[in-house]
């Protein structure tokens, strides 16, 4: 039973958004990234970038 919730539950605690503590919008960051070099900008949390992309794609990250 606990292997079957385990691979029911996997797959959404892979891809779960979660809440940054801070977001950095409308910004201009050069990523270092050669398929993406620039973004505008970048979500924060637990001193880590959780993502890094357009003003609309981080807003998701904000939380309520």
């Amino acid at each position: 039973m606990k292997t079957l919730l385990c691979a029911v539950l996997f797959p959404f605690l892979l891809f779960a958004q979660r809440n940054a503590e801070s977001v950095y919008i409308n910004g201009r960051i050069w990523t270092l990234d050669e398929a993406r070099p620039e973004a505008e900008a970048v979500a924060v949390a637990g001193g880590r970038i959780l993502a890094v992309g357009s003003t609309q794609e981080i807003r998701g990250y904000i939380g309520n």
